[in-house]
C-alpha cells in the first residue's frame, strides 16, 4: 500500500534543466542534464551502446564522400575494359552506398552500343542492389552515336562487412566493336549504419 501522505524523497530538481529543449539522461549512477543540440543534428546512441550523442548530418555526408574521375580517352572494345576504380576502405553490413556516375561517350568508326557496369572489384565485403536483390552490380547500355553524356545513380546495400573497392568496367557490342569513353566521374556517399 502506498502512503500518500509520506514526504517525496525521490524527485528531480527543476534546476537541472536550465535551457529550453534540455533532456534528462541517466548516467552511471545519477540522472543529469543532457543539453539541447545544434540545428541539423540528430540524437543517436554511441557505438558503445551505452550513451547518447548528437551527430551532425552535414559532417556525415562530407566525411564519407569518395570520388574518382578519369579524363583520358579509353577505347572500349569487345573485351572488358576497366574505366574507374574507387577504394571505399572498410564497410559494415547494413551500410548504404549511394552513387552518382557520369560518363561521356565518344563514337568510334561506327556507332555502337556499350555496356557500363558498376560492381565490386576486390575486398571481403559484399553488396546487393536495391532495385533487385539478386543483382550485385548496376548496368546501363547506352547507344553511342555522337558525343553524349550519360548519368546513372542508385543505391547499394552492404550485406557482408569487410573492405570494398568499386570498379566501373565497359565492353562494346557495336558493329565495329569500337567506341570510346572520354570522361568518367564517380561519386559515392557512404552512409554508415
Amino acid at each position: 500500500m502506498v502512503d500518500i501522505i509520506a514526504p517525496v524523497t525521490d524527485y528531480i530538481s527543476d534546476s537541472i534543466l536550465t535551457t529550453r529543449g534540455d533532456l534528462l539522461k541517466r548516467g552511471l549512477s545519477t540522472i543529469g542534464r543532457f543539453p539541447v543540440g545544434f540545428p541539423r543534428q540528430i540524437l543517436r546512441v554511441r557505438t558503445t551502446g551505452t550513451d547518447l550523442e548528437y551527430y551532425s548530418l552535414v559532417y556525415a555526408i562530407y566525411s564519407n564522400l569518395y570520388s574518382v574521375s578519369n579524363t583520358s580517352i579509353i577505347t572500349i572494345s569487345d573485351t572488358v575494359v576497366e574505366v574507374l576504380l574507387l577504394d571505399l576502405g572498410s564497410v559494415v553490413s547494413g551500410d548504404i552506398l549511394y552513387f552518382n556516375l557520369s560518363v561521356m561517350g565518344l563514337k568510334g568508326g561506327v556507332a555502337g552500343r556499350t555496356t557500363l557496369s558498376l560492381t565490386k572489384d576486390t575486398g571481403t565485403g559484399l553488396l546487393e542492389c536495391f532495385h533487385d536483390l539478386t543483382y550485385h552490380d548496376l548496368r546501363m547500355f547506352p547507344l553511342i552515336n555522337e558525343y553524349e553524356r550519360w548519368n546513372m545513380s542508385g543505391f547499394f546495400r552492404v550485406v557482408t562487412s569487410g573492405t570494398m573497392r568499386l570498379k566501373l568496367v565497359s565492353v562494346s557490342s557495336g558493329s565495329d566493336t569500337t567506341v570510346a569513353i572520354g570522361d568518367a566521374q564517380l561519386c559515392v556517399y557512404h552512409m554508415p549504419t
